[in-house]
């Protein structure tokens, strides 16, 4: 893709610039703490301030994004829940 660029720490530049996770600010616009969106999330609060420091979360969500910008969609577009009964029946 043009315009990324490998960063010394293994992180993209895109456009010259540094992606910078914005999970807690919109967690504390949303009047969040860390342990309540842990467990909207399902996740734990160390995975949120990890979410929050962009450790192992940043590169993904680009993926995310750049998947999304290709086939015109938004994020939750991406998946489709289904019965539970059902996944047994698509899979044989």
């Amino acid at each position: 893709m043009q315009g990324l660029l490998r960063y010394n720490s293994g992180i993209k530049l895109f456009m010259g610039k540094l992606p910078v996770s914005r999970i807690a600010q919109l967690r504390e616009k949303a009047g969040l703490t860390q342990r309540e969106l842990a467990l909207k999330v399902g996740v734990t609060e160390t995975t949120i301030r990890n979410y929050e420091k962009g450790r192992s979360v940043l590169e993904w969500i680009e993926r995310i994004i750049r998947l999304c910008d290709a086939l015109q969609c938004e994020p939750a577009d991406l998946i489709e829940y289904i019965e539970a009964e059902l996944v047994g029946e698509k899979t044989n």
